[in-house]
């Protein structure tokens, strides 16, 4: 490996029931289609019996049984899709939209960790989440009405004005004031089936209940794709369901070498021979972003999302990097909250890690309204109370 120095030349590059068929899809690209979990011989009768436990749950919660309705208003960010969409880049932009207005936003979430960690405070967006805000109240819990009815009960916290769930589409167990879903651009939800024929977990009949979709990544498509898919969107969503575009924009870089990190704008990429390592739900999506930053990608690793890295990990890395040409490795945030505590990680490895902020072209006045009207809720705590 050579220490990374402005200037540097570019280096070669190397690769390394029976469910209805799904309607043609406006999205040009369909490469980053899958055929799921299972193949369709057995994937599609499993799919079937998914769908029809989804929509058996759904009633009941149309019912509102076993609904909490809590005593602050609530914001869902989610998917209808497994792996990533850009939730919680989202929900941090909604708390800084909060903020900005005077309220005090509280985030849940689940906590998925990886195998091996003891605590749900593990998890890799919990760690992000403390990066980014480390004053920002975060109720981390697999149960999280009781978390929450808990946490805003409590006398000694500060109270929260607001919850933001963090991946609540399908947890319908709380009562939300929005229910807001990301579409990924690049995974056109129209070509896909119900797990594990697929990777949708409900169909898409279930954008009814949004009040708020937000096709993300649009800026690694064709424009005309991204407006076709809005358009057949449209046709599952209520008329007054507010839509808009983002893009996954990066504002810098951090480069991490040893315990030292400088900041770097996104142009230092360029020209820069790199491997890329994630373990996230869309990593094609993150590849085409680093090669979109000018950097030459030399070799990827990738694993499954939520991955805990482990030394052999490292030792792998180290061995490409000093194999190859390199100027680092670029990960994700989400990777490099765990990357970061992993042993042997050699101190001569530069990490690079882009501050990602999601950043809208099309609908922000309209979405932003909704949010902050829903911020509000329907009426006097007393009366959410359940």
């Amino acid at each position: 490996m050579r220490h990374p120095t402005p200037g540097d030349g570019p280096h070669r590059s190397r690769t390394v029931p029976a469910e209805p068929a799904p309607p043609a899809s406006p999205v040009a690209d369909a490469r980053l289609q899958s055929t799921g979990l299972l193949p369709p011989p057995l994937g599609t009768p499993i799919a079937v019996a998914y769908r029809s436990i989804i929509a058996h749950r759904n009633r009941a919660f149309d019912r509102r049984e076993r609904v909490t309705q809590l005593s602050v208003p609530v914001i869902s960010v989610g998917n209808l899709s497994v792996g990533g969409t850009g939730k919680t880049p989202m929900v941090m932009e909604l708390v800084r939209w909060l903020r900005d207005s005077g309220h005090t936003p509280v985030v849940s979430m689940r906590g998925y960790r990886p195998a091996g960690l003891g605590s749900e405070q593990s998890s890799d967006e919990y760690a992000e989440y403390r990066l980014q805000f480390p004053d920002l109240p975060v109720v981390v819990s697999a149960d999280r009405a009781s978390a929450l009815r808990d946490y805003l009960s409590k006398p000694n916290v500060a109270p929260g004005t607001v919850v933001v769930l963090d991946d609540g589409f399908q947890h319908r167990f709380v009562a939300r004031d929005l229910d807001m879903v990301l579409i990924d651009a690049l995974r056109d939800p129209l070509r896909d089936r119900c797990l594990p024929a697929g990777w949708l977990r409900e169909p898409v009949q279930s954008l009814g209940r949004a009040g708020a979709i937000v096709l993300t990544r649009t800026d690694l498509v064709d424009p005309s794709c991204a407006a076709r898919l809005e358009s057949s969107l449209r046709n599952f969503a209520r008329p007054e369901t507010v839509f808009a575009h983002a893009r996954h924009a990066w504002s810098s870089l951090d480069v991490h070498i040893g315990e030292a990190a400088t900041g770097e704008s996104t142009a230092w990429l360029a020209r820069r021979p790199v491997v890329v390592a994630c373990a996230i739900g869309n990593p094609h999506a993150f590849i085409a972003q680093v090669r979109a930053a000018g950097a030459t990608i030399i070799r990827t690793i990738i694993r499954r999302d939520h991955h805990a890295w482990k030394p052999r990990d490292m030792d792998q890395l180290a061995s490409l990097v000093r194999a190859e040409p390199v100027d680092g490795v670029v990960t994700t945030c989400k990777d490099w909250v765990k990357l970061s505590g992993v042993p042997r990680r050699p101190a001569s490895i530069p990490f690079i890690v882009p501050r990602v902020r999601i950043e809208f072209t099309r609908g922000l006045p309209q979405l932003r309204e909704a949010v902050l009207k829903a911020a509000v809720g329907h009426g006097p705590a007393e009366a959410r109370r359940a």
